[in-house]
């Protein structure tokens, strides 16, 4: 090709193949980060739900824990009153043997 219009014409048709397909290319691009931008999103609103819902939980947790250990400290006080009743009944079970 010795610079002929012809030949100038062909570059010209070349480079705006070559224009026109990287134009496409970055439009394709352009659609798979928008795609991918989305899918990101969606899972930053899945993660937050699922960490809403572990606070909920480590919440739940937290509150049975306090429950258990107030049950815990009841249920101790009990058998230590029981304990004291079963020593008062059987004080009153000797006394009331040794007067008979």
């Amino acid at each position: 090709c010795f610079r002929t219009r012809a030949c100038f014409r062909q570059v010209e048709l070349m480079n705006y193949g070559k224009l026109v397909s990287i134009r496409d290319g970055v439009s394709l691009l352009a659609a798979e980060r928008s795609s991918l931008e989305q899918k990101l999103d969606d899972v930053n609103e899945k993660r937050s739900r699922a960490d809403a819902k572990l606070d909920n939980v480590k919440t739940r947790l937290t509150e049975l824990k306090n429950k258990n250990t107030f049950l815990e400290d009841r249920r101790s006080e009990t058998a230590q009153k029981v304990e004291q009743s079963q020593m008062i009944l059987q004080r009153l079970s000797e006394a009331t043997k040794s007067e008979r």
